[in-house]
């Protein structure tokens, strides 16, 4: 028995993507001076977001009328990339990255400010819609270089659904 080939939404991963980049962005403990960037790290600090195979369609339904829904997923990492030189800077970077994920799955979290919770996700283009995103691993070590860079990495899962009606070509 032959397993089914998954579907890309490649609209949708261009959507979600740029979306994404903008959220990731607006997480209330990044400071002034940093920035969450679009698969690039700089050689020795930086913090990035990876698309990790692209947005898949993981339910595709139509309609005998043609109306289509479709339920999809964008899984992605979030790579913070430094050169700790104490224990406490390790643990900084992990918790870091634990509230970014706890952020996204809109648990409150504390900042500078008090606690802060993120209450809706952005809206998407052509009838997408942001349903969820949740942590699929910790906050870990994943790497380190002989110079002491380190990166430090959390899985995530972005699920959304989109609703259109199809066109009928006569």
């Amino acid at each position: 028995m032959e397993k089914e080939q998954l579907k890309n939404d490649i609209e949708g991963q261009k959507a979600i993507t740029n979306s994404l980049m903008d959220l990731l962005n607006e997480y209330p403990v990044l400071k002034s001076i940093q920035s969450i960037d679009f698969s690039f790290l700089e050689e020795s600090k930086g913090i990035a977001f990876y698309a990790l195979g692209g947005a898949v369609i993981i339910s595709d339904k139509e309609s005998v009328t043609g109306n289509v829904e479709l339920k999809c997923q964008y899984p992605f990492t979030v790579v913070f990339r430094d050169k700790p030189v104490r224990e406490n800077r390790r643990i900084e970077i992990c918790t870091f990255l634990d509230n970014l994920g706890r952020w996204l799955e809109m648990q409150p979290i504390p900042t500078e400010d008090g606690m802060q919770q993120l209450t809706e996700y952005p809206e998407l283009t052509e009838g997408r819609k942001i349903t969820q995103i949740q942590r699929t691993t910790p906050a870990h070590l994943d790497g380190r270089t002989e110079a002491g860079v380190e990166n430090w990495i959390i899985g995530l899962n972005l699920l959304y659904e989109q609703e259109y009606e199809k066109e009928w070509i006569l």
